[in-house]
C-alpha cells in the first residue's frame, strides 16, 4: 500500500494534479485504512505508471482504472463470500 506521499513520488506529480487525476478517473480511488488514513494498492499505482510509460491515452487509462476498481470490488466480494461460507 502506498500512502499519498509515496504515490506522489512514484508518479512524479504534485498533490493538485494527483487529486485532479483521481477526479478525472485517471487514478484509482484511495482505500480507507481508518477514519483519517487512506492509501492506494501499490499494484494499482504501478499499473498506471506502466500504462503512462506505454503511451496510454487518457481514455485508455480510464479504462484501466475502471478495471482496477472492478477487480478491487471482486476481491472484496470473494473475501466476504469466503468468510460467510460454512466451515
Amino acid at each position: 500500500m502506498y500512502r499519498r506521499p509515496k504515490c506522489l513520488e512514484a508518479l512524479g506529480i504534485r498533490s493538485t494534479k494527483f487529486h485532479n487525476d483521481i477526479q478525472a478517473g485517471l487514478l484509482t480511488e484511495p482505500v480507507k485504512l481508518g477514519p483519517r488514513a487512506s492509501a492506494w494498492p501499490s499494484n494499482e499505482i504501478e499499473a498506471v505508471i506502466a500504462a503512462r510509460v506505454g503511451g496510454a491515452t487518457d481514455d485508455q487509462l480510464r479504462t484501466i482504472v475502471r478495471r482496477l476498481m472492478a477487480e478491487r470490488k471482486a476481491q472484496l466480494a470473494a473475501v466476504l463470500h469466503a468468510s460467510s461460507a460454512p466451515r
